[in-house]
């Protein structure tokens, strides 16, 4: 006997697993985000999130995003109307929904991201160095002088 998947279970999993990858996403954030008080890092940091790399990365978070809330919104259809007597049609349709939004979204990242690849003398560095600037004079008005 052999068990065939369905729509529902697939939505399932697919939930579950953009879930998790969303919480492994949200604590790395935090992580980046603690870390970002030393000027070094700082600069180090802000140079792998401008790099073309990242941005690569930014289009699987953002595919990750829409599925999760999409399939959200049928859950919630699914829960509090009568739309478990639709829901594998309500899956497709979203799911056709999102890759529109996807493709609509992802191309801008992709073509921003390819244009920095092949131009690295026209990237972002000097904003890079502008923040640094300007993050190590903020961290200078909170030094504590004796008085």
């Amino acid at each position: 006997m052999f068990y065939r998947p369905k729509t529902g279970m697939l939505a399932w999993i697919l939930f579950r697993t953009t879930g998790i990858l969303l919480i492994i996403y949200l604590a790395m954030h935090i992580t980046v985000i603690s870390n970002l008080h030393n000027p070094g890092k700082f600069n180090e940091t802000m140079a792998f999130l401008g790099s073309w790399q990242f941005r690569l990365l930014e289009i699987g978070l953002y595919a990750v995003v829409i599925y999760h809330a999409l399939n959200g919104v049928r859950i919630l259809i699914i829960d509090f109307w009568k739309g478990a007597l639709f829901q594998a049609k309500m899956f497709w349709i979203l799911a056709a929904i999102g890759l529109v939004l996807f493709v609509a979204g992802a191309y801008p990242i992709f073509t921003h991201a390819m244009y920095w690849k092949h131009n690295p003398d026209k990237s972002n560095y000097h904003i890079i160095e502008e923040a640094s600037i300007a993050q190590e004079t903020f961290l200078a008005g909170w030094e504590v002088k004796d008085e």
